[in-house]
């Protein structure tokens, strides 16, 4: 095989690899982008599922007080046979480490700040059984100067002297998700009645979203924001280039193995670029191989950011420079081969 036919038949496999590679990397791996949330006219209540959302325009809730904190919800958690993480109510700032969340592993409650799910920083939360009921709960969050307790139906379920509980501390105020985070990963599965949040006396009753059938979750006393029930899941964060936090995620037999397919297939594309790159600059003084490894580069870059408006995928540092990786292993090989011929 001469080297022209080399190059022609590499040009023919350029774009079907090409499409190939951004189908991979931009699929949606099943994600449901419809939001599941409902109205119950039996339960008078918002049901949330697998893929559900309700939230507040970026930062538009602001709560005066920054003190004392109680935080009231009526609901009626749905208990899962494979449990996972969930987000019940999150009260999200500039940031995952400047945020307040009331969670749900399997029959608890998890009552946190910050982002440190797995528990691994040893950050305050606290742990609040929800028994075995499976009717609604009133869960009631009280965080002052003792400490911080939970009630459940008005009795003392939980309580920390150690643990305090602050809001974001964006100026905007937050924003209010409810069933969900903001990557839409960590669905809740219950009903949603009612939340409220308490004046610094935990007696007045400073905002009241009320889950109504015609208007959605409203506010009733007019001063909150407006909670949106959107009809597609969204983004409503987008980071780009984000580096895995814990490194035993590395570690991890999935993630070895989403890097090892990532590697090799990136492998092809370096090979090809610089064989169809240097038939195209024949003759000018410009080295092919300087050409595709940017052009790679520039790839894998592409597919990243793009990853970062879906809610099925997450934009990764370590992905573009796995990928980029790859192609350059490709680059190699080829200008080995023109070396050694």
């Amino acid at each position: 095989m001469t080297y022209s036919v080399f190059v022609r038949i590499s040009r023919a496999l350029l774009l079907p690899i090409l499409v190939l590679m951004l189908y991979a990397g931009l699929q949606q791996k099943g994600y449901d982008y419809n939001n599941g949330l409902r109205w119950d006219p039996q339960s008078g209540g918002y049901v949330f599922t697998r893929n559900s959302i309700a939230y507040t325009k970026e930062r538009t809730f602001f709560f005066e007080e920054r003190g004392d904190l109680t935080i009231e919800l009526l609901v009626k958690p749905l208990f899962q046979t494979y449990p996972s993480f969930q987000f019940l109510l999150l009260l999200y700032g500039e940031g995952s480490d400047d945020q307040l969340l009331i969670g749900q592993w399997n029959r608890s409650l998890v009552v946190m700040n910050g982002a440190d799910y797995s528990n691994k920083k040893r950050e305050p939360k606290l742990y609040v059984p929800l028994g075995e009921g499976e009717g609604p709960r009133k869960v009631r969050v009280v965080s002052d100067s003792s400490g911080v307790s939970v009630y459940l139906d008005d009795r003392l379920a939980m309580e920390s002297r150690q643990a305090r509980l602050h809001l974001p501390k964006g100026r905007d105020g937050c924003r209010i998700v409810l069933g969900n985070s903001i990557s839409g990963r960590n669905p809740w599965y219950g009903v949603l009645y009612r939340l409220g949040f308490f004046g610094e006396d935990g007696r007045e009753l400073r905002y009241n979203f009320s889950a109504l059938a015609e208007g959605g979750i409203q506010e009733q006393f007019g001063r909150g924001p407006e909670i949106l029930l959107p009809a597609r899941i969204p983004v409503l964060d987008k980071r780009i280039l984000l580096w895995p936090k814990d490194v035993g995620m590395v570690r991890h037999g999935l993630m070895l193995l989403d890097i090892a397919v990532n590697f090799i297939g990136f492998v092809p594309l370096g090979i090809l670029l610089p064989i169809v790159v240097d038939g195209i600059c024949s003759g000018k003084k410009i080295s092919p191989f300087l050409v595709s490894f940017f052009l790679v580069l520039g790839f894998s870059l592409f597919i990243e950011v793009a990853q970062s408006f879906l809610s099925s995928r997450h934009s990764s540092l370590l992905d573009l420079l796995v990928n980029t990786g790859g192609g350059l292993v490709g680059i190699l090989v080829v200008l080995f081969y023109k070396r050694q011929s």
